[in-house]
């Protein structure tokens, strides 16, 4: 996806202190809606895309570099979110949860880099704490530019999002594609069943990790739903080899308590639901 900036002809610089930023970072670029919360509107949508580089470093300097020259960066918003993605996470009952003990919850299925510090977002509603690593330079870079942000990882928001659309469903399988990975989650009736990411190299992995969780859960394909989020469309051979196995597939939509309003033709909604999703 290369670089875009859509606004509505509603969005208004002088009042951004009523609206909600979020940012998204990913490997490769970094992607920011604004909401407007009075209206609960999205107003902004922005996707940025950096050099392929193998030098951390220079990675670093390209975000600082995106941060200090984006002119609605500079602004004050009524709120500030940044969500990190990565494969790396792990879900922990919070009736067991201690957050000082984050590294021997991490370490149960990840390795903790020397740059990496830990993170943990609760998801109350579901009794569970989810602990991420972010690269400490990365945290420093987001706090030096927005003290008040808050950190969520992607995971968060996408677990959060596909229970809630299971609350009036039989079961639901939602599946959000990265450009290396997948994050895929399983609720049924409001119970989150199975969250797990996976690597793929190709389309056929996808169908096959799929096709695994509906054999090893038993899922009854007439009555699952299969929500799509992130980088998908409808030309692309992973949607059509999924509808050619699987029914009652279609692309998810921003999770809200009131529906949001948006209108970027530009930018199908189900690529930036997740961000939007972020409260």
């Amino acid at each position: 996806m290369e670089n875009f900036a859509y606004f509505s002809s509603t969005f208004d610089i002088l009042k951004t202190n009523t609206y909600r930023l979020n940012l998204g970072l990913k490997p490769c670029s970094i992607t920011y809606t604004i909401v407007d919360t009075v209206r609960n509107k999205c107003v902004v949508i922005k996707h940025f895309v950096f050099k392929r580089t193998n030098d951390i470093e220079e990675y670093y300097e390209y975000i600082k570099k995106f941060l200090n020259e984006d002119t609605f960066l500079t602004k004050h918003y009524k709120k500030i979110n940044f969500v990190f993605s990565s494969p790396k996470s792990i879900l922990v009952p919070l009736e067991f949860f201690n957050k000082r003990a984050l590294s021997e919850y991490f370490t149960l299925s990840h390795n903790i880099c020397d740059y990496e510090e830990l993170h943990f977002n609760r998801l109350e509603k579901l009794n569970l704490a989810n602990v991420f690593s972010i690269p400490a330079e990365i945290t420093v870079i987001m706090v030096n530019k927005f003290p008040e942000l808050r950190f969520y990882h992607q995971s968060t928001t996408l677990i959060e999002n596909f229970v809630e659309k299971s609350l009036d469903k039989e079961c639901v399988v939602g599946v959000f594609v990265c450009t290396k990975y997948l994050h895929i989650t399983v609720a049924k009736r409001g119970v989150l069943e199975l969250y797990n990411h996976v690597e793929y190299s190709n389309a056929d992995d996808i169908l096959y990790f799929i096709m695994n969780i509906y054999k090893q859960l038993n899922l009854p394909e007439e009555e699952t739903y299969m929500y799509l989020m992130g980088k998908i469309t409808k030309e692309s051979k992973t949607y059509h080899l999924l509808s050619e196995y699987l029914n009652n597939i279609q692309f998810a939509k921003t999770l809200s308590e009131r529906k949001m309003q948006y209108n970027f033709k530009e930018v199908p909604e189900h690529m930036v639901a997740n961000l939007l999703s972020v409260k």
